[in-house]
């Protein structure tokens, strides 16, 4: 029997391996997504964190299993509760993080726009690493940090065009080749 991939590049695992993959990964997403949207990209050390953040999500977006005969990924859904639960157990764990990594603590309105972030970046990146018949870059995911970032959160619920729809369609001017990240693409 031959196995038809979605497209080239998946890698072809288990879907326990995937689960186990976003366990490892969940900790340093959710940290360093923390530290990126309160610190913005201040220098050579944030744009490596924001590139060690976006290349464990491109990783995870190749993953795929074979079930029921034909290649899958997990639900949107599924992502989004196994990789990006741990910032939603508690606002006191972004506060310890930030305390941990040396900066005074967010006020309220920081703490707000951190979650605001937070939240549509997840809505983006899940739906972006659950399409079987697309792959996403790393300078895309990049740019929907900065997209999001610069706008503070402060973004509707993205809408998608179609199943395989990556991007957003009801953000304005959202043109992923255009970002200043650009230099991702080089390394990808």
């Amino acid at each position: 029997m031959t196995i038809k991939k979605g497209h080239f590049g998946q890698i072809i695992t288990t879907r326990k391996n995937i689960l186990e993959y976003i366990k490892e990964i969940e900790s340093d997403i959710v940290e360093g997504m923390v530290l990126l949207i309160f610190r913005g990209l201040e220098g050579s050390v944030d744009n490596i964190r924001l590139y060690s953040v976006c290349s464990k999500i491109y990783f995870l977006s190749k993953l795929v299993y074979f079930g029921e005969g034909e290649i899958k990924k997990l639900e949107e859904i599924q992502y989004m509760n196994n990789l990006f639960n741990l910032m939603e157990l508690e606002i006191d764990d972004v506060i310890e993080i930030l305390r941990l990594n040396n900066f005074k603590t967010a006020n309220s309105n920081q703490l707000k726009e951190i979650l605001d972030c937070y939240n549509i970046l997840k809505l983006i990146w899940c739906r972006e690493i659950a399409c079987l018949n697309e792959q996403i870059y790393i300078s895309e995911l990049a740019y929907a940090y900065d997209y999001v970032v610069k706008r503070k959160g402060k973004l509707p619920k993205p809408e998608f065009q179609g199943k395989c729809s990556l991007f957003p369609i009801n953000y304005e001017n959202y043109n992923y080749e255009e970002s200043y990240m650009s230099y991702f693409s080089n390394i990808d």
